[in-house]
């Protein structure tokens, strides 16, 4: 997530909830989340972590439909949609990542240390929350995301991260 998208994400949540909080939101995703196509590291993922926070903190139902892609991050945020409305069209992908560390120019060891221990930090975070929604054992998310591992509609619903 670029951060000009996140925090426009944020706001049109919050917007929608101020505008009607008992109205269900809808949240269509198409996203490599915090990599490029090519997996190339473009931002952090404390961009994810805060569109999740808010979509746990408003008042409407997010319900999650992807559309292409959820690779990351973003098949986080579709698997954190409203139980029983998390969709995937029948062409789309999830795909559960480890978060990696982004290295630029010369760092300093200390810089290195510090941006490692961020990326274990939100690894083990998303561990957990992927285990919240999915229902699957901390071991079970943690070896999928470890795999890189790819799922169609199918998979992704007996996974836990979608429901259609």
């Amino acid at each position: 997530f670029v951060p000009l998208y996140a925090e426009l994400i944020i706001a049109q949540l919050l917007y929608l909830q101020n505008r009607d909080p008992s109205h269900p939101i809808y949240l269509y995703i198409n996203s490599t989340g915090t990599s490029r196509e090519d997996g190339r590291k473009v931002t952090f993922e404390s961009y994810g972590f805060a569109i999740y926070d808010v979509m746990s903190s408003i008042i409407n139902e997010v319900r999650t439909v992807v559309m292409g892609r959820a690779i990351g991050q973003a098949c986080l945020l579709s698997a954190a949609g409203k139980k029983g409305w998390r969709y995937m069209l029948r062409n789309s992908i999830v795909r559960l990542e480890e978060p990696r560390v982004i290295a630029s120019g010369q760092m300093s060891e200390a810089d290195l240390a510090i941006r490692t221990n961020e990326a274990i930090h939100d690894r083990d975070l998303m561990i957990k929350l992927y285990a919240k929604h999915t229902g699957n054992s901390l071991e079970t998310v943690a070896k999928a995301m470890r795999m890189k591992k790819v799922m169609w509609p199918k998979e992704a619903v007996e996974f836990g991260i979608a429901d259609e």
